[in-house]
């Protein structure tokens, strides 16, 4: 065996292989070399440059973007998939990892429109050529759909067949791009953050309110069908500005607290979305965040909050906003005032906020 039991995943696909080749299309290829070859190529070569592309097109240090990041959205698909990934074939196996090594390889071409960029990339690549035409074209369809715009629409799962034979194989592209969609939103955590960085203050605007995000992020968990965010925040990123409105495209300040709101939303909204084409591989209906403010001198927190959306109603664009989708009633509509309300608390117990 290559892989074990912590690979996710890949350890599914190579048992998968060895126990029923009938679900692989070619009996002469060994697909587990084949894909740890294509995977050794792309983390040695092509995954470390991605965020150095995107910083060389004016786009400043994004997030991790490569191999760490790659190997965070395998981990978190193998957990969305839980035991239905018995009920994938092995070249659907195969052909999810290889999307998922692909979805983000166009930011070498910059951030703008990267999923567009993925054919560019991969068509520079010597490896990749190895793979049969319709087998490439599937993949990089599907990577591609994880973002972006199809016919001026973010419903970009649409553009891809229900099912199509590959090398003789079924393949269902909207089940697996649904799944790589939503496990690339759930692959973030602190280990994304440039944290020296961070803390050398080099990080400018949305960088830095963006690797600020992963920073006070711990892992992602799924629980039954929701998803669990813990948020465990430094006081001074609660109570200094994250992005200014000249920077923002809104007329007000930003704190890192309304990026939260923001992502939560986004991240059930997303959720909604891949459901609709995941065919029952997807079971989630909730999202779960608990949101807790500490001072440096304390080990507990200054303030702490938890905050649940869930799927309801009519899926209209309206309905996905945060007062819409919380099941409790926010106690702070916005970073403004958590960051009243957490001055006044340090006022009320003598705490310095540094």
């Amino acid at each position: 065996m290559i892989f074990n039991k912590n690979d996710g995943l890949r350890y599914s696909l190579e048992k998968r292989f060895n126990d029923k080749k009938k679900e692989f299309p070619n009996d002469d290829v060994d697909y587990i070399l084949f894909y740890k070859e294509i995977e050794d190529y792309l983390n040695k070569n092509v995954h470390p440059e991605t965020e150095k592309g995107a910083l060389l097109h004016g786009d400043g240090l994004l997030t991790d973007h490569g191999v760490d990041h790659v190997a965070m959205v395998i981990q978190r698909a193998e957990l969305l998939l839980g035991e239905k990934i018995n009920h994938l074939s092995g070249f659907e196996i195969f052909i999810l990892l290889l999307s998922i090594h692909l979805h983000d390889i166009g930011n070498i071409y910059g951030r703008d429109k990267h999923e567009e960029n993925i054919s560019k990339v991969v068509n520079d690549l010597n490896i990749m050529s190895r793979l049969q035409t319709p087998v490439l074209a599937t993949i990089v369809n599907i990577a591609t759909a994880h973002g972006g715009e199809y016919n001026f629409s973010k419903d970009t799962i649409i553009s891809l067949p229900v099912s199509e034979y590959v090398e003789g194989i079924e393949i269902r592209p909207t089940i697996l791009a649904s799944i790589l969609r939503y496990a690339d939103e759930l692959a973030e955590d602190h280990t994304r953050a440039a944290k020296f960085l961070l803390n050398a203050n080099i990080l400018k605007g949305k960088n830095r309110l963006y690797h600020n995000y992963s920073k006070t992020l711990e892992p992602i968990a799924i629980t039954g069908d929701t998803v669990i965010y813990n948020f465990n925040i430094p006081i001074e990123n609660i109570i200094n500005v994250s992005l200014l409105k000249e920077e923002s495209k809104t007329n007000m300040d930003i704190y890192l607290y309304d990026e939260i709101l923001l992502r939560l939303c986004k991240s059930i909204r997303e959720l909604d979305y891949c459901k609709k084409y995941s065919q029952g591989f997807i079971i989630l209906n909730a999202v779960k965040a608990k949101i807790s403010v500490y001072n440096k001198t304390a080990f507990n927190p200054l303030y702490s909050e938890s905050i649940r959306l869930r799927l309801a109603g009519y899926p209209e664009q309206s309905n996905f906003t945060i007062d819409k989708l919380c099941e409790n009633k926010l106690s702070f509509k916005n970073g403004y005032e958590l960051k009243e309300h957490v001055l006044s608390i340090g006022e009320k117990d003598n705490v310095k906020p540094f």
